[in-house]
Order: structure tokens, then sequence, then C-alpha cells
């Protein structure tokens, strides 16, 4: 009999997760009490990347990642992977050498110097191109919401039951062993439930007795109306992160990821953050005719010391979350479902174990 799998959250996580459990026969529900995507997968900017990792195993879990989505594009014959690359530049004292010592530290990355005329070049409907720039070139973006959809859809053909609407009251224990979850659909019973449930999961857990610190940080992203095509890659300037939808949607983002000097402003001002963000975008792009589209503020789901969380936290119930959830979702999903179907225990995943917190202060 298929084992039963319940994965509470329909983010890219566990879309792309209920995705591959179903892909490998399991028997998958997948439950949100809103839409699939819509929260912090379509709140994203969607850079898919192994740029400046902060320790190897790190940067070797990205690079697989980079490989994971190349994997599942191919397989699915397209999942809207876009843009050729990264250019990155910053103000102040930043060099090139520096930004490629960072970038490769850990090992080998295609990144190398853009001089002036190359850039304007690659992108000529940007303003001031930069004297020197780092082009990355293996990195992409996908828009998080569309993707979550497309695999969840994936996953309902290959017999996933899809549940929206009704919030996930409580898990089931019996006999030392979480069997199911308590919803507004009633008392779903499973062999393993999955909370891929972002930046819920450090309080669901705790009601658990379970520990897994978060620090969960704000970010704002500004679509504009669809136009057409004028940027080629990723742009990370140093006012805004830019790049363009193969739908003509070009996606801003703030520069610091909800870490910067003016980080505040998303919270007590989002209206002249969004305008400041937009401002940005004209002032890069003259010729453009760039008009709002939507504004979103969301919450990133962050673990305490910034890596991810991902693994068994007790008998039939694991979690994974992280920020960086757009990159690393292709590979986690592959990951954690060789672990649950399997017991397949995936070195890639040992430094990131949510036990690593028991006795964090």
């Amino acid at each position: 009999m298929p084992q039963q799998i319940l994965v509470i959250g329909a983010g890219l996580i566990g879309a792309a997760l209920g995705f591959r459990l179903s892909q490998a026969g399991a028997q998958v529900t997948l439950i949100d009490m809103g839409a699939i995507g819509g929260a912090t997968s379509a709140r994203s900017f969607g850079w898919i990347n192994a740029n400046a990792p902060d320790t190897p195993e790190y940067f070797a879990l990205r690079c697989e990642a980079l490989a994971a989505w190349r994997r599942l594009d191919a397989e699915l014959g397209g999942i809207g992977l876009s843009g050729q690359g990264t250019l990155t530049w910053y103000a102040g004292d930043w060099s090139t050498e520096a930004e490629i010592a960072a970038v490769t530290r850990h090992g080998p990355y295609a990144a190398r110097v853009v001089d002036r005329d190359e850039f304007a070049r690659l992108e000529p409907a940007l303003a001031d191109p930069p004297e020197v720039s780092v082009l990355t070139s293996d990195e992409t973006a996908l828009d998080g919401r569309a993707a979550a959809e497309r695999l969840v859809a994936e996953a309902a053909r290959l017999g996933a039951r899809v549940l929206n609407g009704a919030a996930v009251e409580g898990l089931v224990e019996e006999g030392g062993r979480i069997t199911g979850a308590r919803t507004g659909f009633g008392t779903l019973r499973a062999d393993h439930v999955v909370l891929a449930t972002g930046t819920a999961t450090g309080r669901i857990l705790e009601g658990l007795g379970i520990r897994l610190p978060m620090d969960n940080r704000p970010g704002f992203i500004l679509h504009s109306r669809p136009v057409a095509p004028v940027l080629n890659h990723i742009l990370l300037t140093p006012e805004v992160h830019l790049r363009q939808e193969p739908d003509g949607r070009i996606v801003a983002g703030e520069v610091f990821f909800g870490e910067g000097p003016n980080s505040a402003e998303m919270t007590t001002d989002p209206l002249g953050f969004g305008d400041r963000l937009l401002a940005a975008m004209r002032v890069r792009l003259p010729g453009v005719a760039i008009e709002p589209l939507r504004a979103m503020l969301g919450t990133r789901p962050m673990p305490a010391d910034g890596f991810p969380a991902v693994g068994e936290v007790a008998p039939g119930l694991s979690v994974v979350t992280t920020h960086s959830g757009v990159t690393l979702s292709a590979i986690l999903a592959e990951s954690l479902a060789a672990e649950i179907l399997r017991g397949e225990a995936q070195p890639l995943l040992a430094p990131y174990r949510p036990g690593r917190f028991d006795g964090w202060t």
C-alpha cells in the first residue's frame, strides 16, 4: 500500500515536495489555508543562486539546488526559469576582485568581470552602466507562485489530493507518533506529516514542545505592468534589484533582503517604500514606461541561524523551512522525499537538522 503523506503548506517548497512524493508513488494530501503559492512564494524576488553563501556545506547545497532546478525544468518541459545569469555591482568601496573572491571562496563558480562596454551590449536599456560588474552566469529566477501552481497541478495529475481554504487546527498524536492533523476538512490521517509552513513553523512546533527559533524578516516586492522585453539578466544594482519575467513584468526588490538601513520603512511606511522602489526602477530604465501592477509586503521565513531547518523532529513528523526557499525548493523536495519514503539519510541535509537548536539561547 502506498505511504500516506500529509504535506501542510502549499508554497513552493510544499508544492515541490508534494510533486516529488507523488512522483515516487506516495499517496499525498496537500493542504493550505490560502492560495497555492500565495504567501511567501508569491512575494519573493525569485532569484535562484549559490552566490556567496557562508559555509562550504551551504555552497554545496545551493549548487545542488541549481542543478535540481535544471532537472525539474527538463522533466516538466519548462517551469518558467528566466534570466541569463546575474550582473552585480555596488556603490562605495566594492571591488570586482572582492566579489569574485566572495562567490568562489568555497569552490568553482561561473563568475567573471564585465566592463562598461560589454555591460552596455548585454543590457542596452539600463541607464548609466557601471564601469565594472560581475556576471554570475549560471544563476536564474522564476515566479514562485506560478511555479508552485504548476507543481501542485503535476502532483494532482499523479493522484495527489489538494485541499485549499481550511486551516490546520492541530496535529494528531497517538502512541508517541504523529498520525495526522485536525483540519477544517476533518481529521486527516497519514503515515507521515510534513510541515512546510514557512513563518508559522516555529509557532506550530512550540505547541508540541519542540524548539525551532525563527528570525523572520520583512520583504517588499514590486511588479510592473508587462512591457516589451528589455532586461536579459537579473540585475543587482546599488539601489534596487531588477529582473523581467517572460510575460513582460519587471520584478523589483529591495537591496538588503529585509536587513538594510531602511528596512523598517517596509512596515512603517510601505507606500512610501514602494514609491522609492518605483522611482529607482524608472531612473535605471528611463526609456521604459514603468507602471506599477502589484506591490507585495510579506514576511520571509528564517531559522534563527540563517540556515535551513529540514528533517524529522518527532516520530511521523518532519519540517522544512528556510530563507532562500525559491532557490532551495527543488533540492529540498528531492532530498526530503528520499528520506521519508526510503529512509535514506541525505548527507547534503546533515548540517540543517532542526535538532541543532536544542539548548539554543
